[in-house]
């Protein structure tokens, strides 16, 4: 778990900011995470510009891509 006073990242899968998560498959690269954000705070989530995100929001907002698409 990666945590600072924006929020936590946990790592589930793949290797984000050198940190491994608890899974590494053989087969497929799967970067994996659990973000929360604290409120009213920010969280800025850094992928390579030629990988696929997935984003999947429980509670609250957010924006992505340098356009601040909304979510």
């Amino acid at each position: 778990v990666l945590k600072d006073e924006d929020g936590e990242i946990r790592i589930l899968s793949g290797v984000y900011e050198r940190t491994p998560g608890a899974m590494q498959p053989d087969h497929i690269h799967v970067l994996y995470l659990d973000v929360m954000v604290y409120p009213g705070k920010t969280s800025i989530i850094h992928v390579k510009p030629d990988e696929n995100v997935f984003v999947y929001v429980i509670d609250g907002g957010g924006t992505t891509g340098e356009k601040s698409q909304p979510l």
